[in-house]
């Protein structure tokens, strides 16, 4: 993050003078109000984007952590990692357009399931931007079924007219 900081031109900012903690303490005031800042970061990031952000890429990944404290509601749990083997983690959920621009993220569970965190996160991004397809890439941990039937169940903003979308899945020889 400091390296990015470095890169970035903000008026009244004085990167060099931005710690890891100024970071970390910024980042904790953040989080209580995380709906209301995606909110306004959708309405900058809006009128940059196609303008019906025909395309959105979702995709999950595991985040390994150390350490053996436990906290209540820790997100910090064991499950199944992306390099097969059980470990002490948190998943992290981004949706970005075909360009690459993040749009969204969402932090869960280490031992949650990809395929439920689906529908929250289509939901999110629907109410946020003025998606008409949804052109889903993603591996067989976000297909299912029941996301399936969920997704021609959608329409756009409020409107009759369906979601359209695609899904595609690398093919495993």
């Amino acid at each position: 993050m400091s390296r990015w900081l470095q890169t970035v031109a903000l008026p009244r900012f004085a990167p060099k003078e931005v710690t890891h903690q100024h970071l970390l303490r910024a980042m904790d005031a953040l989080v209580a109000h995380q709906d209301r800042v995606q909110a306004a970061l959708a309405g900058l990031l809006r009128p940059l984007i196609d303008q019906e952000l025909s395309v959105v890429f979702y995709d999950m990944t595991t985040i390994g952590v150390e350490g053996e404290t436990e906290l209540v509601g820790d997100l910090r749990q064991f499950g199944l990692s992306k390099d097969g083997g059980i470990r002490r983690q948190f998943m992290l959920g981004v949706v970005q357009t075909a360009e690459g621009l993040p749009l969204t993220h969402r932090i869960w569970e280490g031992n949650t399931a990809e395929a439920p965190t689906l529908a929250r996160v289509v939901e999110e991004v629907l109410s946020l931007y003025p998606v008409k397809r949804v052109v889903l890439v993603a591996d067989r941990g976000l297909l299912s079924l029941d996301n399936l039937e969920w997704l021609r169940e959608q329409s756009v903003g409020g409107t009759e007219q369906p979601l359209e979308f695609i899904l595609a899945s690398l093919a495993c020889w």
